[in-house]
């Protein structure tokens, strides 16, 4: 009878071993910092619109949890934001088979009515900009939809006319009618696009639009004269990553309610990633078309202007630095060029992805990512540049770190006048009522090895300056963490302050600054996480 007990007992040991070791595994997975780090890294992505980053994060999330409802959740509203709902019910779908999750059963439900009725098709987003239209004269709302579709998406909703030889396919089901390629992939944008109605490029057309009328809009690139692409007299302009060219008659007046016209799509960025199929692993990260066109050798042309962002005149002798990758891991800058006297530049590149920076002496640099596709000869990408107030009581603040933590820089405080300041990933420039910019983040880096800058420039005010780690491990102190104060325009900075090695908080308060005066605090404190990240 004792050895059957002690047997009873070892058993019982043992079974609970295991039960504790699965809680273990379960904690250690679902809680622990890799699949929790890449849920707030797929957050932070998906509240700044940058969806591929987002689903890329929620994959590594479902690596560590495959049962994540909340990982597939993430990746069918990314895909939503990139406006391809078929790829998202896949991905619902998966999900749901995996974890019989009634949220995602709902999704599913409210996905596939939005797909029935084309809540995602460019005619329900253009009668939406149409019924919430500002009284603008240019839709510039509308050309941005004009370049935001590439065929996969258009496919979802329209039939295409077929195609032989050189002919393009055509949609010709909605107000504006679309020309691709004769064999088009997944990925390729129009090759033009012209619409039915000058109501869909100018707000309330009726008579006509003078060229007068349009020069007083600043608009990029505008002239007219005689078109080779059209064979007659047209007014030229960019907008939105559009080429528009439309008749005219010969004192550059738009006349006709159905000229001919031409929308050219310029700057665009690769949409979609592969669909995953039943033989695909659901946590198998997709491949990005990226991949593809990075490995091709053909060189393309790059060319615009470099403007005023408020005039809208050229800016000559404005430096373009490129360095390939994406911004939040680029590379060295490997090629540089200036503008010519009217603020044009050209430079030729391979196709693949790249961090260029825009600096001007006077004005506030700005570092954009573009994609340069192989099957393009020519693309045109325009820079605007908001100038520098030429402040001598401004302060600077520069952050770098070292390791892999995410650490973000924040501006928090109130101007003299009592106007909120706000500054942090999501929200990085903060403007007065008239335009005039008080305080500014220039980039937001997610890991070591670059700084992050944020410029006060209306110092007469009440403002704290301090560190957050987004990752919120609370190893602030293990870091690395230093930030250079300067004041006014001066190179040497007034204060360098390295963080406090035992902070065992989620934040670094550098200082504050009272009415152009820096008080350093350095030490850590508490903030809500949570409510910060939002912005």
């Amino acid at each position: 009878m004792k050895k059957k007990n002690n047997i009873l007992i070892i058993t019982a040991a043992v079974v609970l071993l295991v039960i504790i070791g699965a809680i273990c595994a379960v904690l250690m997975t679902r809680g622990g910092s890799s699949y929790e780090k890449e849920v707030r890294l797929a957050v932070k992505y998906f509240e700044s619109a940058d969806y591929d980053n987002a689903i890329i994060s929620y994959e590594e999330a479902l690596r560590a949890d495959a049962m994540s409802e909340e990982a597939y959740i993430g990746i069918a509203k990314s895909y939503r934001g990139k406006n391809d709902l078929k790829t998202a019910l896949t991905w619902l779908d998966t999900g749901f088979q995996k974890t019989f999750s009634p949220s995602l059963l709902d999704m599913i439900s409210e996905y596939q009515r939005m797909l029935e009725n084309g809540e995602n098709s460019l005619v329900y987003a253009v009668n939406e900009v149409l019924a919430g239209a500002a009284s603008a004269d240019v839709y510039h709302d509308m050309l941005i939809l004009y370049s935001a579709y590439n065929f996969g998406n258009y496919s979802q909703y329209y039939t295409f006319a077929p195609s032989t030889g050189d002919t393009k396919k055509v949609i010709r089901e909605i107000p504006v009618t679309l020309y691709f390629s004769s064999a088009p992939n997944e990925v390729s944008i129009p090759e033009y696009i012209t619409v039915s109605d000058m109501n869909y490029i100018f707000t309330g057309f009726t008579t006509g639009m003078s060229y007068e009328r349009l020069s007083a809009l600043n608009l990029t690139g505008l002239k007219f004269g005689m078109s080779g692409v059209l064979g007659c007299n047209a007014v030229e302009f960019d907008d939105n990553g559009c080429h528009v060219a439309i008749e005219c008659d010969e004192s550059g007046n738009i006349v006709k309610r159905t000229p001919k016209n031409r929308i050219t799509i310029q700057n665009f960025t690769v949409e979609g990633t592969q669909i995953p199929s039943d033989s695909q692993d659901a946590t198998e990260p997709a491949a990005n078309v990226e991949e593809a066109t990075n490995s091709a050798a053909d060189t393309v042309e790059i060319k615009g202007f470099i403007l005023d962002e408020k005039s809208g005149s050229g800016l000559g002798n404005a430096m373009i630095e490129i360095a390939k990758g994406k911004i939040k891991d680029r590379g060295k800058i490997f090629t540089e060029v200036r503008t010519n006297s009217n603020g044009d530049y050209s430079v030729m590149l391979e196709a693949g992805t790249y961090a260029v920076t825009v600096s001007c002496d006077g004005y506030i640099s700005a570092t954009e990512e573009i994609i340069i596709r192989s099957d393009q000869t020519m693309t045109k990408h325009d820079f605007k540049l908001k100038e520098e107030k030429s402040n001598a009581g401004m302060i600077r603040f520069e952050l770098t770190w070292t390791g892999s933590d995410d650490l973000d820089s924040y501006i928090d405080g109130k101007t003299a006048s009592g106007r909120k300041v706000f500054t942090n990933f999501l929200n990085r420039t903060v403007e007065d009522s008239d335009g005039e910019t008080i305080a500014a983040l220039d980039i937001d880096q997610r890991t070591s090895g670059g700084k992050e800058t944020t410029v006060l420039y209306d110092t007469s005010g009440e403002y704290e300056f301090f560190v957050l780690q987004f990752d919120g491990n609370n190893n602030l102190g293990e870091t690395g963490a230093e930030v250079k104060i300067y004041i006014g325009e001066s190179e040497t900075p007034e204060y360098t302050l390295k963080i406090p090695e035992d902070i065992d908080t989620n934040t670094w308060s550098v200082c504050t600054v009272s009415n152009g005066k820096v008080n350093i605090i350095n030490k850590g404190v508490n903030k809500s996480t949570s409510g910060y990240n939002k912005g």
